[in-house]
């Protein structure tokens, strides 16, 4: 991701980062910075998320992509992002490319 980030209203920026530190196994994330998609879904919310973290004695940092059950009206009954993760998971073990998965909550 490049350019600065506009706060996004879907985070909360305290529990995303205890919840990817552990999900990386990492110590001191920080979230840098969060945006809304320009163009948010019909069937998940979606946010970007820019992260800095400590891995031992090395420091790292990175992109994400957080996807949730729609906040307000959605377009379907049932949104199954367990099933969607899944599905990734599998289709990452192809020649099909899929982004790099960090964990489903």
């Amino acid at each position: 991701m490049s350019g600065p980030l506009a706060p996004s209203p879907l985070a909360d920026t305290a529990a995303l980062a205890g919840w990817l530190e552990r999900a990386l196994g990492v110590t001191g994330l920080q979230i840098d910075g969060t945006s809304g998609a320009a163009l948010n879904g019909a069937s998940n919310d979606t946010m970007m998320v820019r992260a800095s973290w400590r891995d031992g004695p090395d420091v790292g940092s990175g992109g994400f992509v957080v996807r949730r059950p729609p906040s307000g009206p959605g377009l379907y009954h049932r949104y199954d992002l367990a099933g969607q993760f899944a599905t990734m998971e599998a289709l990452a073990a192809t020649d099909i490319p899929v982004p790099p998965l960090v964990g489903y909550e």
